[in-house]
């Protein structure tokens, strides 16, 4: 998640730059991407949540396969950032 946080702040900075420098015209590029890094870091926290509480809910009994499912779900999140 730091990695997410990073990079929607360098969007976040070069959007203002742009807005500086060339007004609003030059700036919906950068408006359009920094909403669609968001867009895109919401579902994957959504979908991560859903299949850990469905893991949590389907291996209560098991705890060592509970816990070793969701640091996979955990490590393939990262990855997908």
């Amino acid at each position: 998640m730091r990695e997410a946080a990073l990079i929607l702040k360098y969007d976040l900075l070069a959007m203002r730059n742009s807005l500086i420098q060339g007004g609003l015209k030059k700036a919906i590029p950068g408006i359009i991407g920094i909403l669609v890094t968001l867009m895109l870091a919401f579902f994957i926290g959504s979908v991560g949540y859903k299949m850990t509480r469905l893991t949590r809910t389907i291996l209560d009994s098991n705890l060592e396969t509970m816990y070793a499912i969701e640091f996979n779900l955990i490590a393939g999140a990262s990855l997908a950032i």
